[in-house]
């Protein structure tokens, strides 16, 4: 997990106390970086990976047995992070409570989810070579929306939330998770050197 022993026993204390009660809560989201020619084994083209959102979340929440709409050829090696999300969460018996989040995918998967308003899920986000992904008014608002499911529904999101936080060191807006990753930002998906 990459943490000091301590944090570790925190996260995982957490995590038994109350993964039975917890919501495994799916963003879907997208850039123009799938665009580029190359970029991901997820689809062969670009057209195919603007279905990768759809056809990851129906594989996740449907099973590999079930009619999936928007279902992909199988990977070249190796196994979908679907699948094994599917198995996991069917064992944990998480499968009927996983919210899914659209952010404003080009294409919205055949289950059950909320797709935000803009200007949180005002399509795909710009390429990331640009350094301007995401406005700051779409962080914010994204920010601001993830907190509200929290505070709607504390028990379920607590492991995941509980140090989301908003920084801008740079002139850039970042959101990062407790674990100090950014989930979307206004620019680049790398913390400037000395933030971490």
């Amino acid at each position: 997990m990459g943490h000091e022993p301590v944090e570790q026993r925190g996260w995982q204390c957490a995590w038994r106390c109350h993964w039975s009660r917890c919501r495994p809560l799916l963003l879907l989201a997208a850039t123009a970086t799938a665009e580029l020619a190359g970029i991901s084994a997820a689809g062969a083209t670009a057209a195919s990976r603007r279905l990768t959102a759809a056809a990851d979340t129906e594989l996740l929440l449907l099973g590999p047995g079930a009619q999936r709409p928007h279902a992909l050829p199988p990977l070249p090696a190796g196994v979908s992070p679907a699948l094994i999300g599917h198995g996991v969460l069917r064992q944990l018996g998480l499968l009927p409570r996983t919210l899914v989040v659209d952010l404003g995918c080009a294409v919205a998967p055949a289950t059950a989810h909320l797709r935000l308003p803009p200007p949180e899920a005002a399509g795909p986000a710009a390429c990331l070579s640009s350094g301007a992904a995401m406005s700051r008014q779409r962080v914010v608002a994204l920010h601001d929306d993830i907190v509200e499911l929290h505070e709607r529904e504390p028990e379920a999101f607590a492991i995941f939330l509980r140090n989301l936080v908003l920084l801008e060191p740079d002139s850039q807006l970042y959101l990062l998770d407790a674990d100090g990753r950014v989930l979307a930002s206004t620019g680049s998906v790398r913390l400037p050197p000395g933030f971490r």
